[in-house]
């Protein structure tokens, strides 16, 4: 009688474990993306039911202890195989939560801190690997070196918390404007990278129009209880470099945009100025004075 009693006691543990796996499991499966890892998890969540339910067949058949030795190792390896699913389940649920925290690293250390672009050190790292990936393939790879005219007036003027909301403007105006393949990152100070993978200098020009005419236009709102009523008209100056054309590495690259978008503020700013090429387009004049050239 009391062998009995174990072996309902290891086969009703057993059964509880994996009930507890279920309920890991189940939190894990909350977490993750609708696709193919998920189905998989929700295939596994459906195995650890069928355990439950051939735990339940096997109490509900089982008579009496014969005083056989088989009759307990079917229930012990119930029981372990139990434990067995609670540990994985615990394991995956750990494990998921560490992956999710490193991620959230990656991202933060990915980050520039004002204006939640990417930062410089992600951009040569993504930028090496667009590289690479444009030799690969033979295809087209453009940067685009946006720097804002004049911005040191604007810290000078207003001082360096406005000059800050000007910056964080200027980022959420790029990510609209940029391509779903594009990528921005704050290069430094008031200067910005568009890598834009598959734009050649034609293309890559164009984008860069679009972007020196809407910073142009937009109105960059300063904050009321520091300035009064007002706003500042501010405008850009954009370097443009197209691998193949002026170089062949990121490194290159970058040095090629700088020298487009040092070529663009010699011939007056507020231009769009290509690496390769001796002329640069031109902007209709601002006369707020703090960016006319």
């Amino acid at each position: 009688m009391i062998a009995d009693y174990i072996v309902i006691a290891l086969v009703v543990a057993g059964m509880l474990a994996i009930g507890g796996a279920l309920v890991l499991n189940g939190r894990l499966l909350a977490t993750l993306p609708a696709g193919g890892l998920r189905r998989h998890w929700r295939a596994l969540m459906g195995l650890e039911g069928a355990f439950i339910a051939g735990y339940a067949a096997y109490l509900l058949t089982h008579t009496a202890f014969q005083g056989s030795t088989g009759n307990v190792i079917v229930p012990a390896i119930f029981f372990l195989g139990g434990v067995f699913v609670l540990a994985i389940a615990r394991l995956s649920l750990q494990t998921a939560a560490s992956v999710r925290a490193v991620a959230a690293l990656e991202i933060e250390a990915a980050a520039d801190p004002l204006t939640a672009l990417y930062n410089r050190r992600y951009l040569n790292r993504r930028l090496a690997e667009e590289v690479s990936q444009a030799q690969w393939h033979g295809a087209q790879l453009s940067v685009l070196m946006v720097d804002l005219d004049h911005f040191k007036s604007v810290n000078d003027r207003f001082g360096h918390q406005v000059g800050d909301v000007v910056l964080v403007k200027l980022a959420t105006l790029l990510r609209g404007i940029v391509r779903a393949s594009d990528f921005v990152a704050r290069y430094g100070g008031e200067e910005f990278v568009v890598v834009a993978p598959g734009a050649g200098p034609a293309e890559a020009s164009t984008l860069a129009e679009r972007i020196r005419s809407a910073v142009t236009s937009h109105d960059f709102a300063l904050p009321t209880p520091i300035t009064g009523p007002g706003s500042t008209s501010i405008s850009a100056s954009i370097g443009v470099a197209s691998y193949g054309q002026t170089s062949s590495s990121a490194d290159e690259l970058l040095k090629a945009g700088d020298r487009a978008l040092y070529q663009a503020k010699r011939l007056g700013r507020n231009r769009v100025a290509v690496a390769g090429y001796e002329s640069a387009t031109e902007a209709a004049p601002v006369t707020d004075g703090l960016s006319a050239a």
